[in-house]
């Protein structure tokens, strides 16, 4: 099926996904529990988020919530595995930056253990699965059934960026990082057609952010391996916001987003030179 033949209907479909969506997440965070952000509280988001994929793919779309870009395929591993180490090498990065210019101030924490390592890598799975099944998923693959690749690109990662407006210490830069970062993770989805290479860089970045590194993770205050205080402006490290609310953080997505569009393109370039020959 050619992009928009079937007119705005999937794009609709979408904003309404994520209307009922924002207002689940809203009634877990804030009625269901009065803590947030611990593992519990995502846990009944991602089983939230899963349930409404299903309800609307089989019942508006006529498809299966693994064709969102689940199914295990062969390959699919290595795509998780090789989003993971992108994702480790950007935050990394981040910090070797900000430590060799004197941004921030590094010390061991003594007082992490391993229970708590395993409760964060459980947590940034959770958190990246969902948010990968909403943006990457639902909204970002009904779009390109309405509108072209690049404007599909645009709206799901500007939408991205902007429901994080909510959170703790945001600042306007955080937003436009944020929707940096959305435009690499829809690009790493055209390039495999599945959500695992996403999946693996937004569950690395955070987990490695916060859990490694001491990073706050998009505003949220989490204890690290490190124990790192920002000591630079707030422009350049994104102070309590993070990484993602700071210039490094956005040289470093806007030159990842480029290796990996350039990579796509020239993808699709010999397989287009494939069909010539053929």
């Amino acid at each position: 099926m050619k992009v928009g033949e079937r007119g705005y209907r999937p794009l609709v479909h979408a904003l309404c996904f994520l209307a009922v969506w924002i207002f689940g997440m809203f009634s877990i965070f804030h009625i269901l529990f009065y803590e947030p952000y611990t593992f519990l509280c995502w846990l009944f988001a991602l089983a939230y988020t899963l349930i409404l994929c299903y309800v609307f793919c089989n019942f508006l779309e006529h498809k299966s919530v693994w064709d969102l870009g689940l199914r295990i395929r062969e390959g699919e591993v290595l795509n998780f595995v090789l989003g993971t180490l992108i994702g480790i090498f950007m935050i990394t990065v981040v910090f070797l930056i900000e430590y060799h210019l004197k941004l921030i101030y590094v010390e061991a924490n003594s007082e992490i253990h391993i229970s708590y390592l395993v409760y964060g890598l459980l947590t940034s799975l959770s958190v990246a699965l969902m948010e990968e099944l909403v943006f990457r998923g639902y909204l970002f693959q009904n779009a390109l059934l309405s509108l072209s690749e690049n404007q599909s690109i645009l709206l799901s990662s500007i939408i991205f960026g902007l429901m994080h407006i909510f959170n703790p210490n945001v600042n306007f830069l955080a937003i436009i990082v944020i929707s940096v970062i959305g435009v690499l993770l829809a690009i790493c989805y055209l390039r495999t057609q599945t959500l695992y290479l996403p999946i693996g860089i937004h569950f690395a970045w955070n987990y490695f952010e916060g859990f490694i590194y001491g990073f706050p993770i998009s505003g949220n205050e989490v204890k690290g391996i490190l124990i790192t205080k920002s000591e630079g402006t707030v422009w350049l490290t994104g102070g309590t916001f993070g990484p993602e609310g700071g210039l490094i953080g956005l040289i470093v997505s806007f030159l990842a987003v480029a290796a990996v569009f350039l990579l796509h393109r020239l993808n699709k370039s010999s397989r287009a030179d494939l069909l010539v020959i053929r």
